[in-house]
């Protein structure tokens, strides 16, 4: 693709630079490129975004111009986004072509939706089939903020990186995994333990993170509590919020497991898990942990007590050594458990002492 000559002297002269061009098609992506332009300015990563749309007069130079003083191209992929690019005078085609051209790096950003139009490869540039093999962000708008973390890891920008605290993650738990890898296919296993009865197999967002892992084929391995550490439960901790009877929580992974179809692990541990521990292992043999640690007698829930190690590879391994020992040796598959008939009574005790 040619570019045309500048008509805009202040352009011809001085053309302004930008970290970022964000290329989105206008009739489905325009709020979710705002949304990415405000967010990465609030990072110090300047941006360039067309709000026009409709490329009137010298503003198509502007933008070619945009294209070829940026670092970065941010290639937005909403669903059928990539319909029209078959049109050579389609402007999202237009930028693609000339980003290419300028061998710009350019970063997918794949939205809720969005799947490679595999019907249209005979009639698409051919060049744009390598789009499709590119390392890109899956942008979620349920999971926004992990989603631009992944991002920010690709744009190696010293203004971020030096200027810009690091950015905490989980401070939700979906939060913690979605921004420890950039695609689903760097993932090759999930490790999940608990020390108490788990909501995993009833709030949404956690259910959908099993189901992603799930669908990409991801093993995933969850160990739980048997009921003899109901009564240890007691001394440690004051107030266990939305707790739920290990009984209960046995018998619902159970359930969750046998709708599962086998495409997640879980068994039960014969000692006392008295932390919680996530693991997240790459394909490269790195990975990410969080644990939680509960001290006896004390309801804290304080950050000193949940420690997160995304670059000490000594303790994610000796954690995962751990999760294994326990997973091989000190365990049995769920559905080989037996509850008992009879509770401890335990949680109706603490009730009355508590009242």
């Amino acid at each position: 693709m040619q570019k045309p000559a500048l008509a805009d002297e202040e352009y011809r002269n001085n053309p302004p630079s930008y970290d970022c061009f964000i290329c989105y098609r206008h009739r489905n992506g325009f709020f979710s490129a705002m949304m990415i332009r405000d967010r990465l300015d609030q990072e110090g990563i300047s941006c360039f975004l067309d709000l026009d749309g409709s490329k009137a007069g010298h503003f198509s130079c502007r933008i070619l111009s945009a294209i070829e003083n940026c670092r970065y191209f941010l290639l937005l992929l909403t669903p059928h986004s990539l319909d029209q690019c078959v049109k050579p005078e389609d402007w999202v085609r237009k930028e693609i072509e000339y980003a290419l051209s300028l061998d710009r790096t350019i970063i997918p950003i794949r939205m809720d939706g969005f799947s490679w139009p595999e019907e249209l490869n005979d009639q698409l540039p051919e060049t744009f089939l390598e789009l499709d093999l590119l390392d890109s962000v899956i942008l979620s708008q349920e999971y926004f903020d992990a989603s631009l973390s992944r991002l920010l890891r690709f744009l190696e920008i010293p203004s971020y990186s030096s200027n810009t605290p690091p950015r905490k993650t989980g401070n939700r738990t979906t939060d913690f995994f979605y921004s420890g890898f950039r695609e689903i296919s760097e993932v090759s296993g999930v490790d999940l333990a608990f020390h108490a009865g788990s909501y995993w197999s009833r709030e949404n967002e956690k259910v959908d993170f099993l189901e992603l892992l799930m669908e990409n084929d991801v093993p995933v391995r969850i160990l739980i509590n048997g009921t003899s550490i109901e009564a240890l439960l007691v001394h440690m901790r004051k107030k266990l919020k939305r707790y739920v009877p290990i009984p209960d929580n046995i018998q619902e992974w159970k359930e969750f497991q046998k709708a599962c179809n086998g495409r997640i692990q879980v068994r039960v541990a014969s000692l006392p898990l008295l932390h919680r521990i996530y693991l997240l292992h790459r394909k490269d043999g790195t990975g990410i942990l969080s644990v939680k640690n509960y001290r006896y007698g004390d309801a804290s829930t304080d950050q000193a007590n949940w420690i997160q190690f995304e670059d000490d590879m000594k303790a994610y391994h000796g954690y995962s050594d751990e999760f294994n020992y326990i997973w091989d040796l000190l365990s049995v598959p769920i559905e080989d458990y037996e509850i008992p008939a009879v509770s401890s009574g335990w949680l109706e005790e603490k009730t009355k002492t508590e009242e």
